[in-house]
């Protein structure tokens, strides 16, 4: 027959066991969470990462929309048999870059021709400030000269329709690429400064319409 204080003791060895054995299988089964905590960290980052890239993506196509109209897909289409080169725009809709472009391009195709004496001089539309009429003449105005024009101030404003140039007095047609400011003067006009530093006056009829296509 046992002892009562050794099957005391007994008991209490082999519930210090069981408490030191739990003990082990709880640290045990804290290191085994340990992969399994890195791997869905792993995923929370890359889903983290993803988001980041569609959000940049998303900016980067919401930039590109609203320059759009500045860049421009260009093709040229090659035929040996057409005699005249055409240019045809496909847009949305009509912006101001499409219409300085069109501008642009109808200012370097063309010439104006003009006159100093008997001798004539071509001028491309580009280089020109300002058209003026003078005592039933017509003169146009460079940088550096001027010169007599065979057309009226009327057939100009006509043929210069989608570009640049714009009304700006009974008198006068101006160049507005070729303006570096403006600004008010006596009774309601506009005082225009040319980049050869000369000074045009925009006539109270024709503000409104001057100011909006500078934007102003």
């Amino acid at each position: 027959m046992c002892d009562a204080s050794a099957l005391n003791w007994v008991r209490i060895f082999d519930e210090s066991r069981c408490q030191l054995s739990g003990t082990r299988l709880i640290k045990n089964n804290s290191f085994a969470r340990i992969p399994i905590i890195l791997y869905f960290t792993g995923l929370i980052l890359q889903l983290i990462l993803m988001v980041i890239d569609k959000l940049q993506k998303i900016i980067y196509s919401k930039n590109r929309k609203e320059q759009r109209g500045v860049i421009m897909k260009i093709t040229i289409d090659y035929d040996s048999s057409i005699n005249e080169t055409e240019i045809h725009i496909k847009c949305a809709s009509m912006n101001e870059q499409i219409e300085n472009f069109i501008s642009e391009l109808c200012l370097n195709d063309s010439k104006m021709v003009g006159y100093i004496d008997d001798e004539a001089f071509f001028i491309s539309l580009s280089e020109i400030l300002y058209f003026e009429a003078v005592d039933s003449k017509t003169f146009f105005y460079t940088k550096d000269n001027f010169y007599r024009c065979k057309s009226t101030l009327v057939i100009l404003e006509e043929n210069l329709k989608n570009t640049t140039f714009s009304r700006i007095s009974k008198t006068a047609i101006a160049n507005l690429k070729k303006l570096i400011s403006i600004k008010k003067a006596d009774n309601s006009k506009l005082l225009a400064t040319l980049i050869n530093g000369e000074k045009i006056i925009v006539s109270r009829k024709y503000v409104d319409e001057i100011k909006r296509k500078l934007g102003v």
